[in-house]
């Protein structure tokens, strides 16, 4: 099981005209998001499979800078057949070090119309406790 935050930063491009919006983090299933934070203030999110929509500040001036805290849990898949089918690696180097990796090819989210995607790699192991 793993159990983690992420702190996501972005940049305003253009203003919702219909108020608050959305933004979309996918996280797979059978993670778990516990919470999310924009500064001090909780921000309420829902699901949709494999999707987190939280929802956005109602007035967020273009051109700023803003991070949102996404705070999650649970146990990752394994991936099979990486990077073709998705998930975490677990092994140990030569060293007998634990590390853990993911290297994931896969379809981006709902609406991608096919594309397909190379995501971020994550590897941590006990000595180096996370290298991007």
């Amino acid at each position: 099981s793993i159990a983690g935050w992420n702190a996501i930063t972005y940049r305003v491009l253009s203003r919702n005209s219909r108020g608050a919006g959305e933004m979309q983090i996918d996280l797979q299933l059978p993670l778990v998001v516990d919470r999310m934070r924009q500064g001090a203030r909780r921000v309420a999110f829902r699901r949709d499979g494999n999707a987190f929509f939280a929802k956005t500040p109602a007035v967020q001036a273009i051109g700023s800078t803003r991070a949102l805290t996404v705070y999650y849990h649970g146990k990752p898949q394994v991936a099979k057949r990486p990077p073709r089918e998705g998930g975490f690696i677990w092994q140990r180097d030569s060293l007998g070090h634990r590390w853990i990796a993911t290297a994931n090819e896969g379809r981006m989210s709902a609406g991608d119309s096919g594309r397909r995607r190379i995501e971020t790699k994550l590897v941590a192991n006990e000595t180096n406790k996370q290298k991007n």
